[in-house]
This record gives structure tokens, sequence and C-alpha cells, in this order.
């Protein structure tokens, strides 16, 4: 099965996800928004055709919502398309044996794993490509899911800081 179709019938479909899709071609049509980037204080397109690198299937060739990555969320949480077993090992930070930097590492299987003050994991991942950044957060132990979809440059650690800041004030990561 062709990578895209594997994605499709395997993630999208079982997670609800019926308007996501996958490329590593051209880019939708329609419903899509377009990446901007500003450069000497003028607003520039940089999307699909600026961005050589653009229409990587795994790469910016991923077109969701929100709302349909709260679909993919829950669906990983309940192991709709992998297995609680594979799901707990992709949460775990891998330390290479040739390891060498002078910091511990902080990568599981493709997300980045840190721990609330409570103690709860936080599984996370980044993005940007053109335009666009994105940042998906999850304290699945709280059943909290944070996620941006932007079409611009925003402040992506500062925000994250303020949201998970109130979260605490509030009792909601202790």
């Amino acid at each position: 099965m062709k990578g895209q179709k594997f994605i499709e019938e395997r993630i999208f479909k079982p997670s609800g996800m019926t308007t996501s899709t996958i490329t590593d071609g051209p880019h939708p049509e329609s419903g899509v928004s377009h990446g901007y980037v500003k450069v000497k204080g003028e607003w520039l397109e940089k999307d699909y055709g600026e961005e050589p690198t653009f229409a990587a299937a795994g790469n910016g060739g991923v077109w969701s919502s929100v709302d349909e990555l709260i679909f993919y969320e829950r669906a990983m949480r309940n192991a709709l398309f992998t297995s609680h077993e594979t799901i707990t090992e992709s949460h775990q930070v891998v330390k290479p044996q040739n390891w060498q930097a002078n910091y511990e590492p902080f990568i599981g299987l493709s997300w980045f794993i840190e721990t609330t003050k409570g103690g709860d994991k936080i599984v996370a991942h980044t993005g940007t490509q053109g335009g666009f950044f994105a940042h998906y957060v999850s304290v699945p132990a709280k059943g909290i899911l944070y996620v941006v979809l932007a079409n611009r440059y925003y402040e992506r650690e500062s925000r994250y800081e303020q949201v998970f800041t109130a979260l605490e004030k509030h009792g909601l990561l202790n």
C-alpha cells in the first residue's frame, strides 16, 4: 500500500479525520490557508509554490485542521490505529547508545517529551514550513490538548508558556 493510502486507510479513516489529506504532489485546491512571512515590513505569500520542499508527504504534505487533530488525539488515546504498547513506547525518551551531547535527550519516537511540574508527561511536536507554524501539545493523563496551526509567524514558545502557566494557576496540571 502506497504511503499516502496507508495513512488515509490506517490513520485518517479510523480516527474520523474525513477531510484530512496527505500528498507528495500538488496542494489541495480549496479549503486551505496560504502561509505568509513578513519581509521588510511586507507580507509575502510563502507556501506551496514558493517553498521547494513543501509537497513532501510527511512534511508539508499533510493537510488537516485543529478539529481533526482532536480526532487524531482521541484515536491515539484509545489506540484506534496502533497498540497501547506502541503509543507508550513512542512517549518514552530514546537515548541512543552513541549519545554524546552535553544535555539529556528529550525526543521519543518523533515526539518531544517533557514533564509538567506535577509530574505528568507532556507529548509534543512543532512544525514550521514556509509561512506555516504548528504546535501540538498533549498531556494525556489530564486529557489536555493544545494545538496551534498558524499561517504566519507567532511566538510559539511564549504562547505555550502562557497557556501552561494559566493551566497550572487554575489547578489543571497539579
